[in-house]
Formats: C-alpha cells, structure tokens, sequence
C-alpha cells in the first residue's frame, strides 16, 4: 500500500468516526486504556501462548483441565487457578492468559463437580440463591476440594515424570496457588508450601487461617464486589481480614468499581456496562456454561500469538463496548498481578520498584494500593 492510499484510509477512518458519536467513543475509550497501558507496570516476558483443555481421570473421576502456557520455556514456575462457584475449568481466562504470556504455566480447574454444576441444581432454579450458598459454604466441602487439589497435583507431577510435552516444563518447586471466590479459600488453604498467594474476590478468611499465610499475597477486590448468593453480607466483609494477616509483603489492590464478574477474569466482562454479575440468573449460568463456561472436554492444543501481558490489546477489549472505566480496572488487575508474580516469584527488582513506588499513582482514582 503506498504512502497516498493509506493517507485516504485514514482520512476516511477519521471522517467516519466524526459521523458516529459511538465510534468516536469507543476510539477516546480505547485510547486513554492504551496510554494507561503504556504507562503501567510491563511484563519483563511477553510471549504467545500454549492454550489447551484436557481431560483426565484422577481418583475413578473425570477432571476437566485447562491449560494456559508461554510458547517456549522450561523450568516455569506454576500457577494453580481455583475457579468460582458455577464456574469451570476455563474461568478466568483474561487473568490466565495474562500470566501465562508473562512465562508462568497456569491450571485451571474446579475441584468439586458439586461447584461446577451449582447452577444446574434445583436451589438455583427456584433462583434460592442463599441457600445455594449456604448449601456450597459447607465444612465438609473444603476437605473434599483440598484432596481433589493434592491428587490432581500428583497427577500433573506423574504427567511431567512420564515426558508430557507441556507439563516437563514446569517447576514444581516453585508453586503459586490462585482462586476467586470460592476458590480463593481452597487457594489459601493450600498454601502452605505456595511461593505465592493470589486471591481474587476472596471469601472471608479466619483468623486462623489468616494466621498461617506467611508466604507474599495479593488480595484483589472491589467497593462494588457484590453477589447475588450472599456469600458475604458486604464487599467489606471480603477483604476486612487484610490487616490483620501476618505483615510482610502482603499486598492490597481495592478497586472502586469492578463488578463481581469483571474480577472472575471471564472474557468480555470489562465490555459490561449494566453491572452485571457473574451469578445474574441460572439461564443466564446455564446459557454460559453451554458456551463452553464449565470447561474440559477433549485434549485439543492451540496457538496464540505474542501480545504483552496486561496491554490491553487482546481480542476482547478491541471489539464491543466502551466502558472506559471497566476496561482500566480490569487492566488494572492484570497489570498489578504480573507485578506482583514478577516481584515475588522471580525477584524482579523493576518490578518490586513498580509496586513500592509507581502502582499507587498509576491507579490514580480506579482503586486504592496498600502494602504491609
């Protein structure tokens, strides 16, 4: 294309946009997430990616897997997602991918069917959805995902030991347990041996959990996390017990306005403009969930190009909708949570220094950074 036939492209692009007050929005909106981008915290690994979904048996029972992998490297540290209630294997797939071109290998998978298929239950189709909660906080719940944890672990390790292309190269040494909502105390409960604790749209921890996290953590949540199933009474209540965790490199990002969706990571949710949550309807879970929500179902592999982590300039936020205010958070999410795999997983020094010195202004009025 030569130099004058480009200029009237671009001529006719910018007439365009003057005719459609709604092209010239979303023009203005993807701008100021592109400048905010260019600004904040870049990954030091930007890679394509490695998507798969697998299915395994592990204890007499199937297990959907998803897997999210840089396309080279070895020995890469592991990030183990722990999705939501009526989320499956391939929730949280903005966030995934985020790490996973950053250089991290992420697993994706619910533990419990029981939680996979909550909105297939009758309490979610009489819309009982307190009780659904209720229902899924049992006790008795979190020792039956903790073991499903432990045996797909060992069944990822058997996998490595045999050879599999993806999984020799991980290190298994170095371990980041992750988990929304539901997950996140299955995540925390894990942790023990964890380089890292990332916790998303966190449920309330005890004081006794709280007490054995020693390990760096970043809590991530929001003013507006609210939720139809009244796990918890407020937003508040998720992330109150941060101040009373064990002081060292315990991280706080609280954001003013993203919805309990746009904090699950599900691709899209930032081009939300009505506050819609994760948990709307169970037509809603249910329609989701047919589209490919509940995760698993065969061994296929595909390829993504490369993109930097947290850029903002995958698929989902150049097509759709122009809530400005949505796309940064969820950008916001992204980029803090590189920063703080960088920092505490790898030691990076640019990156410790982002978080100690720049993530605060960077965030400006989308949220409020604390560190203890």
């Amino acid at each position: 294309m030569n130099r004058l036939h480009f200029a009237t492209l671009t001529l006719l692009a910018l007439a365009g946009c003057a005719n459609d007050p709604h092209q010239a929005a979303r023009q203005h909106a993807q701008e100021r997430v592109e400048a905010m981008a260019v600004n904040g915290y870049r990954a030091e690994r930007d890679q394509g990616l490695t998507l798969a979904q697998q299915q395994w048996v592990v204890a007499g029972q199937v297990q959907p897997l998803a897997l999210a992998f840089p396309g080279s490297g070895t020995k890469l540290p592991l990030i183990v997602y722990l999705p939501g209630l009526g989320e499956g294997a391939q929730a949280g797939a903005r966030w995934r991918e985020t790490w996973a071109r950053a250089g991290y290998a992420v697993l994706s998978f619910q533990p419990l069917a029981f939680d996979a298929d909550a909105w297939q239950s009758d309490l979610a189709r009489n819309a009982d959805f307190k009780a659904l909660g209720h229902a899924h906080r049992a006790p008795e719940l979190q020792s039956q995902r903790a073991k499903r944890l432990s045996a797909v672990l060992a069944e990822a390790r058997r996998c490595a030991a045999a050879g599999d292309a993806l999984w020799s190269r991980v290190d298994f040494d170095t371990v980041v347990m992750a988990g929304y909502d539901v997950g996140s105390l299955t995540a925390a409960e894990a942790a023990g041996p964890a380089r890292a604790l990332l916790l998303l749209s966190p449920l309330p921890l005890d004081s006794a959990l709280g007490s054995q996290l020693t390990q760096p953590l970043l809590m991530i949540g929001s003013r507006r996390d609210d939720d139809l199933i009244g796990m918890v009474a407020s937003p508040a209540e998720r992330t109150q017990g941060f101040t009373k965790l064990p002081p060292g490199h315990k991280n706080l990002l609280l954001l003013e306005s993203a919805s309990h969706a746009l904090l699950s990571g599900a691709a899209g949710q930032e081009d939300a403009t009505d506050g819609s949550t994760a948990v709307a309807t169970p037509q809603a879970a249910r329609s989701s969930r047919g589209k490919g929500g509940s995760g698993g179902g065969g061994s296929g592999m595909r390829h993504r190009g490369g993109g930097g982590a947290g850029h903002g300039r995958d698929g989902d936020a150049a097509r759709g909708g122009f809530d400005t205010a949505a796309r940064s958070q969820a950008l916001a999410i992204a980029t803090v949570s590189t920063a703080f795999l960088d920092a505490e997983v790898r030691g990076s020094r640019p990156a410790r220094e982002w978080l100690d010195h720049e993530a605060a202004p960077w965030l400006r009025s989308l949220g409020q950074w604390q560190q203890e």
